[in-house]
């Protein structure tokens, strides 16, 4: 199923867990802020790690040694849809922020890592019926999920170092 793709998810998988990790200290730096301040971390804090750790959660998933074929993928889909159910009310509560404070917030916080895990159910399915090219399909998913993480980890940071108390 993954045969042939163990590098490709140890760097996504450590990517991820890195910036998890990264996010976590930034986090605890700037826990002293203002209420609103504070309020905007928590909201845009806990879906990032979320995506980051839907990465790496994934790339474990297809690291581990499988007794057979279909319980990796068939774990990876569980994940996926748990994903979808984390990412789906999210997404419509970032869509009646009555004033977010910027355009992306709703795209890159919201509607994309929403329809990413949409993306990643359809793609471990098909890898659990045992379709060709769908670990293709996961990995570029989870290449999608990185990269939103990379970009919303990045925004965040540079959002909360601005408002750092005196």
């Amino acid at each position: 199923m993954f045969f042939g793709w163990s590098a490709f998810y140890q760097v996504t998988g450590s990517a991820s867990a890195a910036l998890v990790g990264l996010l976590f200290i930034v986090a605890t730096l700037s826990s002293r802020q203002s209420e609103g301040a504070s309020q905007g971390q928590r909201l845009f804090t806990t879906p990032t790690v979320f995506h980051l750790s839907l990465v790496l959660i994934m790339s474990a998933l297809a690291l581990a040694p499988p007794s057979s074929m279909y319980r990796p993928a068939a774990a990876m889909c569980v994940v996926a849809l748990a994903a979808c159910v984390n990412c789906l009310p999210l997404a419509i509560r970032l869509s009646r922020l009555t004033n977010p404070s910027h355009w992306s917030d709703f795209w890159c916080y919201g509607a994309a890592p929403a329809a990413a895990c949409l993306a990643l159910v359809g793609a471990t399915g098909a890898v659990w019926a045992g379709a060709g090219d769908a670990a293709h399909f996961v990995g570029l998913v989870l290449l999608i999920l990185l990269a939103l993480g990379i970009r919303n980890a990045w925004d965040l940071i540079t959002w909360l170092a601005p408002r750092r108390p005196s």
